[in-house]
């Protein structure tokens, strides 16, 4: 499928921004708003919405982590920033 930027690819940031201002949930907005862009995509097909990645294996999807001395830095630098306790 051929995308071709119309006025329309300014409907999901906007239906994210006025979810957001409504519901006070942000991010479930933007799951609404990123799954509505993506059906728009596929030509209003519900089914193919939800399976883009394999509708487009061509788009790079990939999750990257970051090695475990990363993951010690970032969980020290979360714990030193937790508040005291006091009794």
């Amino acid at each position: 499928m051929e995308f071709s930027p119309t006025l329309l690819a300014i409907v999901p940031p906007l239906l994210a921004i006025l979810l957001a201002v409504i519901t006070r949930q942000v991010v479930l907005s933007l799951f609404i708003a990123v799954f509505v862009g993506a059906v728009m995509l596929c030509g209003g097909n519900l089914w193919e919405g939800c399976v883009l990645a394999e509708e487009y294996p061509q788009l790079p999807l990939e999750v990257l982590l970051p090695d475990d001395r990363f993951r010690r830095i970032g969980q020290s630098v979360a714990a030193a920033s937790l508040p005291q306790v006091r009794p």
